[in-house]
């Protein structure tokens, strides 16, 4: 079974390394519906909701954590994270 999402890849502007999933909806013109997860949690949190929010929404759940090869997960600080999401969100959107 295929997934229902796309996952991406990016980097931010000072080059942390960053995922997200998009859920496309089947209307191109959709509105977006931004999910974020809470504190040490992850993109997957809303694998169950994203689908039936997919239905009518494009729906995007980016990691707000940088997971690096060696296994250290630094949170972003909050000015740091906002600046990441506004640029991600430009790309995508």
């Amino acid at each position: 079974m295929s997934k229902p999402y796309a996952g991406i890849d990016w980097q931010s502007h000072d080059g942390l390394r960053l995922y997200a999933r998009i859920y496309d909806a089947p209307d191109n013109a959709a509105p977006a519906v931004l999910c974020l997860h809470g504190l040490t949690r992850n993109s997957r949190d809303f694998e169950d909701l994203a689908p039936h929010l997919q239905r009518r929404h494009r729906v995007i759940v980016p990691d707000l954590l940088e997971v690096a090869d060696r296994g250290h997960v630094p949170l972003l600080d909050e000015p740091e994270c906002v600046a990441a999401l506004d640029a991600f969100l430009r790309r995508i959107l």
